[in-house]
């Protein structure tokens, strides 16, 4: 699987959807309510939202604040994570897991010329998990 690319400031989680349902971002932000506005303007994406899309695609996803005792969920294939804000990140960011690496739809932020690509490993704390059951 190739990465996806975020197409806009706060479409990671639009980009990471694209990724596990192997379509292009401009087909995943057509499935998210508002989705042209919010990556413009807002960085409002949830994880609800997010398995609330993936089920309707017919896959089988839950989603989970993350804590000691449940931080293995994020090892699973095509997971994705929701990293902490800080301060490469103001507004937080999604990634998604394949092959023991992370899919980061803009690896190279803070470049405006974005691209994507994988990572060995997540570049913050994950906080919360949209995981297959």
């Amino acid at each position: 699987m190739n990465p996806v690319k975020q197409e806009d400031g706060f479409g990671c989680a639009v980009a990471c959807v694209a990724f596990v349902l192997n379509i292009t971002y401009k087909e995943a932000l057509k499935l998210f309510k508002d989705g042209e506005r919010r990556v413009k303007e807002e960085a409002n994406f949830y994880c609800p939202e997010l398995v609330k899309i993936l089920n309707e695609k017919g896959l089988n996803y839950s989603w989970k604040k993350l804590n000691k005792e449940n931080m293995e969920i994020i090892n699973h294939d095509l997971s994705i994570v929701f990293i902490k804000t800080s301060a490469k990140y103001l507004f937080g960011h999604f990634l998604a897991r394949y092959k023991d690496k992370w899919m980061d739809p803009w690896i190279n932020l803070p470049n405006t010329d974005i691209t994507a690509g994988f990572r060995d490993q997540l570049p913050g704390k994950p906080t919360y998990a949209v995981y297959s059951n």
